[in-house]
């Protein structure tokens, strides 16, 4: 299957066509239609939208905004730390292209490690974050854990009941390693 996507801010000519965006989720749905390029605008969350380019229709949309986690570790510091972050605050795809409905590809799989590599990639070199942070509806948790290894959190950021707290560590451990090797070689001097 060859398939050509646009991924792009959204802009204020999407509107009209987001007003038919259905994932199965209203939430989503509404943020979409009502929320997005208010908050987009504002800079409290930039949104991408997916367009395909065979029908030019918005079949997913990713929104990203800053986060940070709480880090306690008295070995290190006295007081917590808050650790900069980039939450994935929302992903959605419409229903008929979920779950490989679209000649067996999955988008939103495929839309994960999109935005994955585009915040390591690009953000993370650019601006210091350390996490990768979301909140995941219940059904979706494993999903998160196996397909791109993100962890449940147990902190105070728990805000409902509905989504699970989860985060992905991002650091290079292999950086992480050498400057350890750094320092212990210093020592030997």
């Amino acid at each position: 299957m060859s398939l050509s996507l646009t991924i792009r801010d959204i802009k204020i000519d999407d509107i009209t066509q987001l007003k038919k965006f259905k994932c199965g989720n209203t939430s989503m749905d509404n943020y979409i239609m009502n929320e997005a390029y208010i908050q987009h605008v504002n800079g409290e969350g930039i949104t991408n939208i997916v367009v395909s380019q065979e029908t030019d229709q918005i079949i997913a949309y990713f929104t990203l905004k800053c986060d940070s986690i709480k880090i306690v570790d008295e070995d290190m510091f006295q007081e917590p730390r808050y650790i900069p972050c980039v939450e994935i605050s929302r992903l959605a795809v419409v229903s008929n292209w979920q779950n490989g409905q679209n000649d067996g590809f999955n988008l939103g799989t495929y839309l994960m490690g999109y935005i994955v590599n585009l915040i390591i990639d690009e953000i993370a070199t650019k601006v210091g974050c350390r996490f990768i942070t979301l909140h995941a509806v219940s059904d979706k948790v494993t999903w998160y854990q196996q397909k791109f290894q993100f962890e449940t959190r147990t902190d105070e950021k728990i805000e409902d009941a509905e989504t699970v707290y989860m985060s992905l560590d991002i650091r290079n451990e292999d950086k992480l390693n050498e400057y350890y090797e750094h320092k212990q070689s210093e020592k030997v001097i």
